[in-house]
């Protein structure tokens, strides 16, 4: 974790920062005012820290497609040694080859997104809470039937060009944007600002969407400035 206050890395749980002396999660604006330091987009967005996030999250990406990658291989081989999978066929080669190099293709397209997209302002013009069903075959005549939520916001840039993001059983992003907010989009990070955070309790790092205090200056997950 990472001192909410000055950003210092600290021990998981502690409650007392080493380097400024902070007590962590207890300091800050609790929200109910009207605190205008915190109306406008936050110019923290050019710090080096979300740089140095952006390189961590495709180094971790490119690894994770690696080792996937030689996961499907040598698991194809132990299949091969136990009677599972038969090897000696080229067309089995050739499709573990090929869904080992697939796999490993798609987490390099997502490793070469990243820290990429243009940045654009907007406002939220409406957002929907609706419960949805999803059906799954799982034998001839037999189906899985799963029952979620949809969380929807939509948000129209200034050009009039509309967006919208949906999430599954996470209503984070739904109670924090409220119709008529204006937000602005970072195409780096992938994430929304809100522009007048004044009364709010809590802040949404747009880095890796830890829901922090609005008092705090940096995310405790990550260590990225909160944009505020």
């Amino acid at each position: 974790m990472y001192c909410t206050k000055c950003g210092a890395a600290l021990p998981r749980r502690e409650k007392t920062c080493q380097v400024c002396g902070a007590q962590q999660g207890t300091q800050g604006v609790t929200g109910t005012g009207n605190n205008e330091s915190l109306i406008g987009f936050s110019g923290k967005i050019d710090d080096q820290t979300f740089e140095n996030y952006i390189r961590k999250s495709k180094r971790r990406l490119i690894i994770f497609g690696l080792v996937s990658s030689a996961v499907i291989v040598v698991g194809a081989i132990v299949g091969n040694a136990i009677g599972l999978v038969d090897m000696t066929s080229g067309a089995t080669i050739f499709t573990v080859l090929f869904l080992a190099a697939m796999f490993l293709f798609v987490c390099l397209l997502q490793a070469a997104a990243k820290g990429r997209g243009r940045t654009w302002d907007g406002t939220v013009v409406d957002k929907s809470a609706n419960r949805r069903t999803r059906r799954r075959r799982t034998g001839d005549d037999s189906y899985l039937t799963t029952n979620y939520m949809e969380y929807v916001v939509k948000i129209q840039e200034d050009n009039g060009k509309k967006h919208k993001f949906v999430t599954q059983n996470d209503d984070r992003f739904y109670n924090y944007f409220q119709i008529g907010d204006k937000v602005r989009y970072h195409g780096r990070l992938k994430s929304y600002e809100k522009y007048d955070k004044s009364h709010d309790e809590i802040i949404i790092c747009n880095a890796c969407s830890t829901v922090c205090d609005i008092g705090d200056d940096f995310c405790p997950h990550c260590g990225c400035p909160l944009l505020k």
